[in-house]
């Protein structure tokens, strides 16, 4: 019988891919950002950054623990997104391998991921086992303190959402499923 997590992971479009450790749920997307990047008149980007960012609970007791992870890299003007869904804990081995497959050879870009994104996986690869250097990725840029240069002048806060309303027009919904 299938647990109500999982069930719930395949109502929101996760599928289940068997990694070595386990299954992880995952769902993927391509968003055609071309026409975008050429208003900003914005270059090709050299070596194919990878994008991550987690969603973590357990943030007001401190036993944080990644349940969603984004990643996202552009190619040739789209954008292809792909997320893992931690529908339950005992796949959560199978999520950081999966993760750290991706990160380990890439030119990292987050936001506040230096000081959070990337001390939350390093602990939970400590907790199943792994060696947090497993997540450690090539290179890192997080842009959270360039737009606090940037912009601390001029918005309230830098916060990415606050960011992404004030510098580049966008409002998200809901981006946590």
């Amino acid at each position: 019988m299938l647990s109500r997590s999982v069930v719930r992971a395949a109502q929101l479009g996760f599928a289940a891919e068997l990694e070595p450790a386990g299954p992880v749920f995952t769902r993927r997307e391509s968003i055609d950002i071309g026409p975008w990047l050429e208003m900003l008149e914005c270059p090709p980007l050299p070596g194919e950054p990878l994008v991550l960012d987690i969603e973590a609970v357990g943030v007001a007791t401190g036993h944080l623990a990644a349940f969603l992870v984004g990643l996202g890299r552009c190619t040739g003007g789209v954008l292809q997104l792909e997320q893992h869904l931690l529908a339950d804990v005992a796949g959560e081995l199978a999520l950081l391998e999966a993760v750290a497959t991706q990160v380990r050879s890439a030119c990292l870009v987050t936001y506040n991921g230096r000081a959070f994104d990337m001390r939350v996986l390093a602990s939970r690869c400590v907790a199943n086992g792994l060696h947090p250097a497993i997540v450690e990725p090539r290179d890192h840029d997080d842009l959270l303190a360039p737009a606090r240069r940037r912009f601390r002048s001029t918005l309230r806060s830098c916060t990415l959402a606050e960011v992404e309303v004030a510098v580049l027009g966008v409002c998200r919904g809901d981006d946590v499923p």
